[in-house]
């Protein structure tokens, strides 16, 4: 069992940021604490599956902080994009029209604009949670050279969450809004 010791400081969470690699840069205060504290405890021999647990806690904490009634997530925590980008410059495109994935992303290409990533629509959710009571909210994006949609919809009121690699002949339906960010 680890000792609970004082709140890290800030001066230990910059410290600690800086010796990660940068996608795991955006950790949470809570989960730069929980570092912190395991610290001396973790051998080195570990690196591949303190990567992977970093991965799946900062996922796990996105999703528990949006507060999703549901949630699939059919992609390995070690895969899941960690890039974030600041959820105020995050807009909802409509493109209103059944469209096939990869003309999606043709469309979104053209606007000027790029998908917002997986982990800042996580984000977004957790500020914007009555959205996706209106209509189903989507990002495309890609994993070693798959495509993957993360897709916030409801049932009733009931939110839901599902990542799932994207399938050739699936269309997007009309209603769908897609989270994009300037390039």
């Amino acid at each position: 069992m680890i000792p609970l010791m004082d709140p890290a400081t800030e001066e230990q969470i910059a410290s600690l940021k800086d010796r990660l690699e940068p996608r795991f840069r955006q950790l949470s205060k809570l989960y730069a604490n929980i570092l912190l504290e395991a610290g001396d405890q973790l051998p080195k021999a570990f690196g591949e599956v303190l990567d992977h647990l970093l991965v799946k806690l900062v996922i796990e904490a996105a999703i528990k902080d949006a507060k999703f009634d549901y949630s699939y997530v059919d992609l390995s925590g070690g895969q899941f994009p960690l890039v974030e980008e600041d959820v105020d410059i995050v807009e909802e495109i409509h493109l209103d029209q059944y469209l096939l994935p990869r003309r999606v992303v043709a469309a979104i290409s053209a606007t000027g604009k790029r998908f917002a990533s997986p982990l800042t629509a996580l984000r977004y959710a957790a500020r914007h949670p009555n959205n996706q009571l209106g209509y189903p909210i989507a990002v495309i994006f890609e994993v070693h050279g798959e495509r993957w949609h993360l897709v916030l919809h409801c049932t009733g009121s009931r939110r839901k969450l599902h990542v799932y690699r994207s399938y050739l002949d699936g269309r997007l339906e009309e209603e769908y809004r897609f989270l994009v960010v300037p390039r």
